[in-house]
Parts: C-alpha cells; structure tokens; sequence
C-alpha cells in the first residue's frame, strides 16, 4: 500500500485487528492510536512507516492486545512499564 498522512483512530471500539505496516503514515503516534481502539484489539501492527517521536505513555487498558509491532520507525525514548502493565497478554 501507499497510505499516506497521520493516523488518528477514534471511536473503533469493535476493531479486533488493524495492520497498517509497509505504509506512508508519518507523524507522532497519538494516544488515540491506543485509546481509541483499545478495548477489542488483539493485533496492531504499525511496523515499516515513518512514525516518529516517543510511544505514547497513553494509561488504556488494552486487554485484549496480543502483539503490537511498532518495528522500522523513527520512534524514540523509553517503552513506559504501564505499557507492560495495560496490556497482560503481549506475547
């Protein structure tokens, strides 16, 4: 794919899988990424865009959320333990 811009997902609330690797997306990853599908997602996969900045310390309870793949970014900084915390069935 060729999807460009910044990713904004709110109110996707039945969301169970979203893969958007090996796109254009650019920008910081904003709370809403997380927060805004966060309680039916089981796999996010974000890898291989042009995300940049730091992962979002967001406090969402993503139960549900198995892998999350944020590979080939520009992220930086720290991976906050609440992450760990929110979501209990990272593999």
């Amino acid at each position: 794919n060729n999807i460009t811009g910044q990713l904004d997902v709110n109110e996707a609330s039945s969301l169970e899988y979203l893969y958007l690797y090996d796109n254009k997306l650019s920008g910081p990853l904003l709370p809403s990424v997380f927060c805004g599908i966060s309680t039916s997602l089981i796999d996010l996969r974000l890898n291989n865009n042009s995300f940049f900045g730091n992962i979002p310390d967001t406090g969402c309870s993503m139960e549900r959320l198995e892998l999350l793949s944020l590979a080939q970014n520009e992220l930086t900084g720290p991976i906050h333990n609440t992450l760990g915390i929110n979501m209990p069935r990272m593999r």
